[in-house]
């Protein structure tokens, strides 16, 4: 029959249906088994292919030893490299099988090209390849009669190529359509400089970013991921601790400006491949590439993406190089989550800013920044607050898609504005936009906590949770949730955890202690509390208003005085009013907790927005003047 197309690679035509290599217009000489190995690797060029899987295609009936691949591969390698100046064609995978790494293009049979044909004088060029490619034909005796089992071969056929999914899914143990959760694991960087990690975390981020926009697709957030780099764990192994169907791993290489990205999507049961791919692109198409690789992993497993995620997908466009290598690097330090990585990354933003005004996603990690920022006392919080809403909104200005400056924009609705509907709306979207994104689950859960929804906000924790099984911050955060809904016992489960996963988690001990002194266990809640500030470094604020409160919650009233008069001080810095409003509440003190309270209220402190919830206060419920600040502070009256 006539070939339907070549495959041309590096001055080489591959044909697949004569299985033969032709270079210049001449047949290369190889053995059957070669060319069969050699067609497999083009036919998957930029995917990995295993040993195992080699060796069943290459020799599908009989027993082979690894070393008679082993030989093939030397085989065509001297073929393919000699003359090429020892350009590499085919790469070796240690443990793992080979890639073929050239590009491939499909060519139709009619297209001429100079690897298959010799220029001849005063005329066209001709192959010279003496391989007669004319189509048998058939006598008229026979046409009818071979039409009419044609016919039958494609209506008994038709069943079997619809359900092959099917068929592949029950001979090999692996159904694509019943994976609905995924981890991108960390990519490899091969770049050969220690000095490119942030760029190969920073690959890894956003691959899991346009992932999570699949809504119908849970997948594994950063923060959990990223505790495998490096990890020798088997695929299976992880995929059960962190309790999903398929894991994403790969590689990143940089060279210059030029990155190239190898994935594979791999079933968690059965360790087998579903899906591999190469990509390489310019820096500054990074964000289009990552798109192609979520779109290409969905198609694998056979999601049905809606047209607006399509379209996010699909719509991603170039960027300022030299801007998206700043903001690679500012993500790579916010992660960090302290303070000296929120410094450095907020410095990382702000020059991609200036290097590209209209850059929305730097804008959109300043944000972040300074939302995370407003919880430490490095920096008043309604300063980065609003830091945060002058970022947010000029992020959406320029991407009204992005689901990280929504969620920014609805925290700081919530925490500074107190603007409750639009705090909502802002979270909703994000989440809409971005299903996946554990981040807007999590500070929604706090918000509907706030508001008393207790149910609601319990929901959108667990959903948090499960996006990002392992992030410390999260699951502590499930603990405040339930704390604020009234379940302190559940409360105190979950920041237990949390210890036990990081026992030098300070904030952990300082929930754990709030919980046990609710629940009259307070020699224990004293004990967390003072690991917890030694820990911290002890004696700086706010941890001595806290303990205030613990020794006026225990009845040890001398001891709570004692710090309260310090922190009264003219001569120390300002002190947390919400929590010595707290301390004065629990001493009985009801004139002097509502001052601390107006004062909390002037200040915008944002514990304020928990008036309604905070089991700490109830003392001072009955008192109009508790009423009229809930009011101006905007909530709804607390429901018995």
């Amino acid at each position: 029959m006539s070939p339907s197309h070549f495959y041309e690679f590096l001055g080489f035509r591959l044909d697949p249906d004569q299985r033969l290599l032709f270079r210049n217009g001449e047949v290369v000489p190889l053995a059957p088994k070669a060319l069969d190995t050699l067609l497999l690797l083009v036919e998957n060029h930029g995917r990995i292919l295993e040993k195992d899987v080699l060796l069943k295609h290459v020799w599908p009936d009989t027993f082979v030893e690894e070393g008679s691949l082993t030989r093939n591969i030397s085989v065509l390698r001297k073929v393919l490299e000699e003359g090429l100046a020892g350009v590499a064609c085919i790469e070796n995978i240690p443990k793992r099988g080979y890639r073929f790494v050239a590009e491939v293009r499909s060519v139709p049979a009619d297209h001429k090209s100079r690897s298959t044909t010799s220029e001849q004088p005063g005329g066209a060029g001709q192959s010279t390849a003496s391989v007669d490619t004319r189509k048998p034909r058939l006598s008229p005796a026979w046409r009818i009669p071979v039409l009419i089992a044609a016919i039958l071969i494609a209506v008994i056929a038709t069943p079997l190529v619809l359900n092959v999914h099917g068929w592949r899914d029950a001979i090999f143990g692996t159904s694509a359509g019943n994976i609905q959760s995924i981890a991108v694991l960390p990519l490899e960087n091969l770049s050969n400089d220690p000095e490119q990690a942030y760029f190969a975390d920073g690959m890894t981020d956003a691959l899991i970013t346009d992932l999570a926009k699949i809504s119908s697709l849970r997948v594994v957030s950063r923060t959990s991921v990223m505790q495998y780099k490096g990890a020798r764990k088997s695929i299976p192994q992880v995929a059960r601790e962190l309790g999903v169907d398929a894991v994403v791993e790969g590689t990143v290489t940089r060279a210059g400006n030029q990155v190239r990205i190898t994935a594979q999507l791999i079933a968690a049961r059965n360790d087998r491949h579903l899906w591999a791919e190469m990509y390489q692109r310019d820096l500054g198409d990074a964000l289009i590439m990552q798109g192609q690789v979520a779109q290409a992993i969905a198609d694998s497993v056979r999601l049905e993406l809606t047209a607006d995620e399509r379209s996010r997908l699909s719509s991603l466009h170039r960027v300022d190089p030299e801007a998206y290598e700043l903001y690679l690097r500012g993500r790579y330090y916010w992660n960090r989550r302290d303070a000296e990585g929120l410094t450095q990354a907020i410095e990382y933003f702000r020059s991609a800013t200036r290097r590209d005004p209209n850059f929305a996603l730097a804008y959109a990690g300043l944000a972040d920044c300074y939302n995370v920022i407003s919880d430490s006392v490095s920096i008043p919080a309604t300063e980065a607050l609003g830091q945060a809403k002058i970022a947010s909104l000029k992020a959406l200005e320029l991407d009204a898609n992005s689901a990280e400056a929504h969620a920014s924009l609805a925290w700081v609705r919530f925490q500074l504005d107190w603007n409750w509907a639009d705090a909502e709306h802002e979270f909703r979207r994000a989440i809409s936009l971005n299903p996946g994104y554990a981040t807007a689950h999590h500070w929604f859960a706090i918000f509907l906590s706030a508001m008393g929804r207790g149910a609601e906000a319990i929901a959108e924790a667990k959903r948090a949770q499960e996006l990002d099984p392992l992030s410390l911050i999260i699951r502590l955060d499930v603990g405040s949730v339930y704390f604020w809904t009234g379940h302190v016992d559940l409360s105190l489960q979950q920041e237990l955890k949390v210890l036990d996963m990081d026992p030098t988690f300070v904030r952990g001990y300082f929930y754990v202690a709030i919980a046990y002194a609710h629940m009259r266990r307070l020699d224990d809640a004293l004990s967390y509390f003072h690991k917890g500030a030694a820990l911290a470094g002890g004696g700086t604020q706010p941890f001595q208003e806290l303990e205030a409160w613990f020794y006026a919650a225990s009845g040890r009233r001398r001891e709570a005085f004692n710090i309260l008069a310090k922190l009264e001080s003219p001569a120390r810095e300002p002190a947390e009013s919400y929590y010595i409003a707290e301390a004065y509440a629990a001493l009985g003190k009801r004139d002097e907790a509502f001052k601390w309270l107006e004062r909390a209220y002037r200040e915008r402190t944002f514990w304020m927005v928990y008036l309604n919830v905070d089991p700490r206060l109830d003392s001072l419920r009955s008192d109009p003047r508790f009423h009229d600040l809930v009011s101006r502070v905007g909530l709804a009256p607390a429901t018995p």
